[in-house]
């Protein structure tokens, strides 16, 4: 029953949208009463919640399949961000569910912020092995270093990056985040939410006129990323 719950609030998702999803036309899709919803879920914010942890988690895994196998860092990191765009187009309402407007008055829960962070995790295990950052790695910074580059940085920007290291530090990645350079942290950051916009900007018709190629502007994007975080210097051919 919880699934097909699920299956309904989908498929109410794309006619309404997730502003005007309700426990009532839920369950009238179902053909159950709205009381049999409520031992599935405590109410509609509830039932969000469930729809945006799973949006995110799929997401985050079709990144994580993408790069799976790829040999080269450069060609991992395309065809995981290839692999975003391909599950944003099957799956726009999903996609427009956790990457556009907040809906009014739903106030996201710490669970989601965890499977949120799912495809920036994917991101950051590509850049960790194909740009050498593990903890004995040449090319991590002494924590020192990493500090005195930072000095000058406003404080609110410092604490960002303390933020990202503590991250960095609860996940199982082969580094010592303090070691990590601020230039890393904020270029895979910006990466992130570079690829976000750009399937964002296509699945709503904002390159009309443009870019209209779709996945090959993408792989350009994705490919400028790659160089920019220094992945093609870890001994993985480029594509021209």
């Amino acid at each position: 029953m919880r699934d097909e719950i699920l299956r309904a609030a989908r498929a109410e998702l794309a006619e309404v949208g997730p502003g005007a999803l309700s426990m009532r036309s839920v369950a009238r899709r179902v053909g159950v009463t709205v009381g049999a919803l409520y031992r599935y879920f405590a109410g509609r914010d509830a039932l969000l919640t469930e729809l945006i942890v799973e949006a995110y988690d799929a997401v985050g895994a079709a990144a994580e399949r993408g790069a799976d196998g790829v040999r080269g860092p450069v060609d991992a990191w395309v065809r995981s961000g290839l692999a975003v765009r391909e599950w944003a187009i099957g799956h726009p309402y999903e996609f427009s569910l956790i990457y556009g407007t907040p809906v009014l008055g739903y106030d996201a829960p710490e669970r989601t912020v965890v499977s949120a962070t799912r495809l920036l995790e994917a991101l950051v295990g590509i850049l960790v092995a194909g740009a050498g950052l593990g903890a004995d790695s040449a090319e991590s910074e002494s924590a020192e270093t990493a500090r005195a580059e930072e000095r000058e940085l406003p404080e609110a920007l410092r604490a960002d990056l303390a933020r990202v290291r503590e991250w960095l530090s609860g996940r199982t990645f082969p580094v010592d985040a303090e070691r990590v350079p601020a230039r890393l942290i904020v270029g895979v950051v910006r990466a992130w939410t570079e690829l976000i916009g750009t399937v964002s900007f296509e699945l709503n018709g904002h390159y009309r006129n443009s870019m209209e190629s779709g996945a090959a502007y993408l792989e350009h994007v994705l490919r400028l990323q790659a160089e920019g975080l220094g992945l093609d210097r870890a001994g993985c051919s480029r594509r021209a």
